[in-house]
């Protein structure tokens, strides 16, 4: 392993099926600035927590960098609080949503040096090079959160990107990428490679973090697509690209451009992605599915009206039925996402979803119980009333179909956290287990392998890691035990 001056890191006992973006987006950007950069990540590695202290101590980095989401900030805390123990000669500097949102929560951890928040390329490595060039004390980069004199300094935030062309593509070549080949849940061919071309979202949801992305929405190019899509077929054999974006069909005449660029390039490729219903119709689902695109989500959170309402979803719900036939009639696969718990709901609102759920042409139905992510409205609205019951950040993740259940952290004000969890096994036996369904998902193949194998064991968290993360930490953060008394001869 060669030597580093910044180096990147997911935890180990984190599994994840596909690389992480982020970290690749930052790492490609510091390369083209001219910094020496690592990225490890010790969970799809299999390494434990010694190895992966091992592995630093190889490169021996004066910065290191976590990026933390809120489901994974107490394994992110837990590592880095041990690092930080092994090497307090480096700059420890966490970023992504979490940090992004709760800059103050996370700067008053005595192990966090920094906090990059938001769009953090530019500011981390504007950071970067400041830092490695000598600089301590004050940076006046935006973007930054750090401790100056006991105080915490917050300067201005970062300006959004508009052109995401002028962004290098994520240097995937750091990591091992043979590691992320087997997507285990919904694809047509294997490997599948994950891109993101888009960024912000014109919605104005109350359950979303507006605060890391926008609301304006910027794209990559279509030109700069297939440039990324040609890369990822030529270097690491993809077959399948998976857009993992809110909305890829926000921009129609970037979508159209792109299918044509696929089609006059002979791009043998499939590919799925997400929408919005309010931008679908015939013209743009044909067009997706002669270009290779085989499957679509679309998020539907509710069949009341009264919750849209309340959800700001903006999404009229015949529309949304309408979209699903368009999609479907075009040679689509599709998935709906739909949100059990939200802020209002009643056994009544409940029932109306799971009703909708069954009206709706879709192959097949997520239903997660509501999470309330710090810094969205929804979260502000439950903590005025009183509805969220024990806010664990390790809990923010309720997904059965892809994750391990977990305990809801919100309740409504007529049902309780239990009750939650019983109408959500209710909407998943009512969509399911109805014969035209099940006969509708095993007569296709992709759809029988996502239903019958949901996710492979490989990209299960590692208990037993995360575990010992949290054991190792909590001993460094106990007071020491008080020196032995020289009368008392210390035990051997």
């Amino acid at each position: 392993m060669s030597k580093a001056d910044v180096l990147l890191l997911v935890p180990p006992g984190i599994h994840s099926n596909t690389p992480p973006l982020g970290l690749l987006y930052l790492g490609a950007q510091l390369e083209r600035d001219g910094v020496r950069v690592a990225i490890v990540d010790c969970g799809m590695e299999k390494l434990s927590v010694d190895q992966s202290l091992d592995r630093i101590r190889e490169i021996n980095p004066q910065i290191i960098g976590l990026g933390a989401t809120t489901p994974d900030l107490v394994v992110v805390e837990d590592f880095a609080a041990i690092i930080k123990a092994a090497r307090p000669e480096s700059a420890m500097v966490l970023g992504g949503p979490h940090p992004t949102l709760d800059p103050e929560g996370v700067l008053a951890l005595p192990f966090v040096d920094f906090v990059v928040r938001g769009e953090a390329e530019l500011s981390f490595s504007e950071f970067c090079r400041e830092y490695l060039g000598g600089r301590r004390g004050q940076f006046a980069i935006d973007g930054l959160s750090y401790k100056l004199d006991g105080k915490l300094v917050h300067n201005p935030d970062r300006a959004l990107a508009q052109n995401l062309d002028d962004l290098p593509m994520p240097a995937r070549h750091l990591l091992p990428m043979s590691l992320y080949r087997n997507y285990g849940r919904v694809y047509r061919r294997r490997p599948v490679q994950v891109m993101i071309s888009s960024r912000g979202c014109p919605f104005r949801c109350i359950f979303c973090a507006h605060d890391i992305f926008g609301h304006t929405y910027r794209v990559n190019s279509a030109e700069r697509m297939i440039e990324e899509v040609k890369l990822l077929m030529r270097d690491y054999g993809a077959r399948e690209i998976l857009f993992r974006e809110d909305n890829f069909t926000a921009s129609k005449e970037r979508v159209f451009k792109f299918c044509d660029l696929i089609h006059r390039e002979k791009i043998d490729l499939s590919w799925m992605a997400l929408s919005h219903a309010n931008s679908i119709d015939p013209d743009i689902a044909r067009t997706m599915h002669d270009a290779g695109c085989w499957h679509l989500g679309m998020g539907v959170e509710s069949g009341s009206p009264k919750i849209q309402k309340v959800l700001r979803k903006n999404l009229d719900l015949d529309r949304a039925l309408t979209a699903f036939d368009t999609v479907q009639k075009a040679g689509l696969r599709t998935l709906a996402f739909f949100m059990i718990g939200n802020y209002a709901d009643s056994a009544e609102t409940i029932q109306q979803t799971i009703d909708f759920s069954r009206r709706l042409n879709t192959d097949f139905a997520i239903f997660t119980i509501t999470t309330p992510f710090p810094r969205t409205e929804l979260f502000e609205k439950a903590v005025a009333e009183g509805l969220i019951t024990n806010f664990d950040p390790s809990q923010l993740c309720n997904n059965p179909a892809i994750f391990k259940q977990k305990a809801p952290v919100l309740r409504t004000p007529t049902l309780s956290p239990h009750d939650l969890e019983k109408w959500q096994r209710r909407a998943i036996m009512k969509f399911y287990l109805r014969p035209g369904q099940i006969l509708r998902i095993l007569s296709h193949r992709s759809l029988a392998r996502a239903f019958l194998h949901i996710q492979p064991a490989d990209y299960s968290n590692d208990g037993r890691l995360l575990a010992e993360l949290h054991q190792r930490a909590a001993a460094l953060a106990a007071p020491a035990a008080p020196a032995a008394s020289s009368a008392t001869p210390a035990r051997l």
